[in-house]
């Protein structure tokens, strides 16, 4: 009932975006859908379904979109952070893109245990798009190695990866833009994985116990959980202090308005006091860096619990004197026996009449696998949404492999201390948590254009099949959606060949491949590779075109990297204050193979402001049906061997574009101070129409635009001869038919 619309009319490929409510629902867990027959473990998941079925066409083609239950929230920069605050009660919430102009139709339909239910039809119409709006990406029809726009043009897909500060989070994204500048880079790898669903990267930290490899560590146990529980978070003496604050963010007030915080746990042989006179026990104080061993003189705001004590529930009051809530700190102070297991840990304010709002906490359950965070959920919403008025789109990394919790899910539903269950097949209860999840997802920000891709997890084992096959369920299920998005997986290692071209893989949208020149890089000379950027894109963007995968290849981390440490980029980088490295790196895309280079180091990037690089080859680039299926290799060739030709060309169309590089102008070359020759020579390319004219326009590489213009006849047999003199770095030319 109460059927709302964002609005009557809305452009193609726009978002309309519909709220409802939904009366007397029993379901437990309204983000799960319902399942008759839960899988294992998951009996408990009450769940209930949804959905919007939108037609243009009398229902005879239908478009079914999740929808999901949203906690909105205020959101403004407030002390130079992002200050988020609940508005009102979780609504239900459905969004759309239409994929065609006219007028449409919809309606809801719920299914849950209690019985079925569907709505009257209400309609909206949908005008031409806006001339920023090409709408949402797919891999392109024509030419399998390109992705594309809804409209039919080239997606170039300059770019690298993204992360923004957990205090400004949505507002960080926002400078980041401002910094990007319009026209430059158009696709961010952006990491969500952990910040919605799961264990891994959630916001409370121990500064006690060692990160598990590159993952902070969650201090969750099997020993004890609530309930249908699977886990708790356990303080002990080796950890006795979980809090929130640093690196995370912080929760908004209200100054003035009363809180409850409460918190569900057990105690077991906490004795003490280690300090006589001074309390012991597990408690809950407010401090964003509660060293242990030296909290003892922070107020409780939840009073100590000691001794052996059942799972039970403690609570206080407060009221808010600031914006921000200082980090809420889990700890078992004064006392070096026992241990303390926590279930959950919520925050709500007490209203007027003295009924609780929403709850405040980010991963105020520990048991994250039945519970989506709605906070961070909606900065995401607020970056995708700048980022679709901006022309960025994201390729979005979702999971972690290796996360804590969802690994000790095993298939018959019990908890297993040796893990390994993440890629858990059909039927197991991890399978049917990440179609939950993915669910949400596509409800939550799959009507957003902005999303280029899920992208599984990162780094992957390139030769094992289990997560090519939970990434290729993934893929169904995005296809299956009335708001389709491509899915893809990456590897730690080599183009994993095999694993991509094995059938498992087939359903999976494009390939996505790791390297860096020193460390993951597998072509050598690596050396020579280092020193030359342009050739280490070449080398390995001629490798992955010669795999023939028969998809996009994307290069989803490449990087430059040093000696010391793979988690360093190559130090002497930092003189290159032009950016010839990348400069070069970004220009060699002209070259026939299509790879999508995201580069992983971004500090050189963002500190010395080399985002026109990007621009100035998107500016060459413009206009390019570079996916029409008739470009191919140029195959140029040069009267001098330091003359680097790359680029492709299109016979039927009398079209052509070139880079042409002077091969010793590399960025090693200019941070060493080398005298770096000129090159003059000739450049010949067939373009197979005997003494045809054709428009030659020379390019500025550093603006990317014209700066002269010329005819030229191609010969007898159709070659076209190009004269490049005494040329310092490198240029580029169109080549066009006279009509």
């Amino acid at each position: 009932s109460d059927v709302r619309q964002s609005a009557d009319e809305v452009e193609r490929w726009d978002m309309i975006e519909i709220i409802f409510v939904i009366e007397n629902s029993a379901a437990t867990h309204p983000q799960f859908p319902y399942d008759p027959e839960p899988a294992k473990g998951l009996e408990m998941s009450d769940g209930i379904t949804a959905e919007g079925l939108f037609s243009r066409d009398g229902w005879q083609t239908v478009y079914r979109r999740p929808a999901f239950l949203r906690q909105r929230y205020e959101r403004r920069p407030v002390d130079d952070a992002e200050w988020l605050y609940p508005e009102g009660e979780p609504v239900w919430t459905l969004r759309f893109s239409p994929p065609d102009e006219g007028e449409w139709h919809y309606r809801i339909e719920v299914q849950e245990a209690k019985g079925n239910a569907t709505s009257e039809t209400y309609s909206f119409r949908v005008r031409a798009p806006g001339a920023n709006n090409r709408g949402p990406l797919r891999v392109s029809p024509t030419d399998s190695r390109y992705f594309e726009y809804a409209d039919g043009s080239a997606f170039l897909g300059t770019g690298h990866g993204t992360g923004y500060s957990p205090e400004r989070f949505s507002y960080d994204a926002a400078d980041h833009f401002d910094a990007i500048g319009e026209g430059n880079q158009e696709l961010l790898r952006w990491w969500i994985g952990g910040m919605i669903w799961g264990s891994a990267w959630q916001p409370w930290n121990s500064l006690t116990l060692d990160f598990d490899g590159y993952l902070p560590p969650t201090g969750l146990t099997l020993e004890r959980a609530y309930g249908d529980g699977l886990v708790s978070l356990r303080l002990d003496a080796e950890n006795p202090v979980m809090f929130q604050g640093w690196g995370t963010g912080h929760v908004g007030l209200v100054p003035g308005r009363s809180y409850r915080i409460r918190v569900r746990w057990r105690t077991e042989d906490v004795r003490g006091p280690a300090i006589p006179g001074r309390p012991y026990g597990v408690t809950v104080k407010f401090a964003d860096w509660p060293e242990p061993g030296k909290t003892g003189d922070l107020p409780a705001v939840i009073s100590h619990v000691r001794g052996d004590s059942p799972w039970h529930v403690a609570e206080a009051t407060f009221v808010a004197q600031t914006d921000f809530l200082p980090g809420p700190a889990i700890i078992l102070e004064n006392t070096p026996h026992g241990a303390a297991y926590i279930d959950e840990i919520i925050m709500h304010e007490v209203l007027p009449d003295g009924r609780q709002g929403p709850q405040l906490l980010r991963h105020p359950r520990f048991n994250a696998h039945l519970d989506f965070e709605p906070r961070r959920a909606e900065g995401i919403d607020a970056v995708l949404a700048e980022g679709q008025s901006r022309g960025i789109y994201f390729k979005l990394v979702i999971g972690e492999k290796n996360d804590d919790l969802l690994n000790r899910l095993a298939p018959d539903g019990l908890p297993d201390r040796v893990g390994g269950h993440y890629a858990a097949g059909e039927g197991s209860p991890i399978r049917a948590l990440h179609r939950a999840y993915w669910r949400y997802l596509f409800a939550r920000y799959g009507a957003y254009r902005s999303v280029h891709s899920w992208e599984l997890v990162n780094e992957g084992d390139p030769n094992g099949l289990d997560l090519f096959d939970l990434a290729a369920d993934l893929a169904r299920a995005a296809a299956a959606d009335g708001n389709p998005h491509m899915v893809s997986t990456s590897t730690w290692a080599t183009l994993a060949t095999d694993s991509w071209k094995n059938p498992v893989s087939e359903p999976l949208s494009y390939v996505d491949f790791h390297a860096s020149v020193r460390y993951s890089g597998w072509i050598e000379p690596k050396e020579e590779l280092l020193n030359d950027s342009a050739r280490f894109f070449l080398e390995y963007d001629r490798e992955a075109h010669a795999a023939g995968f028969g998809k996009p290849v994307v290069w989803g981390e490449q990087a430059i990297d040093s000696t010391q440490s793979p988690d360093v980029q190559e130090p002497l980088l930092a003189q290159d204050e032009e950016g010839v490295w990348l400069h070069k790196i970004v220009w060699a895309r002209c070259a026939p193979g299509g790879s999508y280079p995201l580069y992983w180091y971004t500090e050189h990037i963002m500190e010395k402001g080399l985002h026109s690089i990007y621009g100035a080859w998107n500016r060459f680039m413009a206009g390019i049906p570079l996916s029409n299926g008739r470009y191919e290799d140029a195959q140029a060739t040069a009267t001098d061997p330091q003359l680097r030709v790359v680029g492709q060309k299109d016979i039927a169309g009398g079209r052509a574009h070139l880079w042409i590089d002077n091969s010793r102008h590399t960025w090693r070359a200019v941070v060493d101070g080398d005298d770096i020759p000129v090159v003059s020579g000739q450049i010949g390319i067939a373009m197979e129409s005997s003494n045809r004219p054709y428009r030659v326009i020379w390019f500025d590489t550093r603006s990317g635009e014209p700066t002269s213009e010329e005819v030229v006849s191609a010969d007898e047999q159709g070659v076209l001869i190009l004269r490049v003199h005494a040329l310092e770095t490198d240029t580029a030319v169109k080549i066009e038919p006279v009509e």
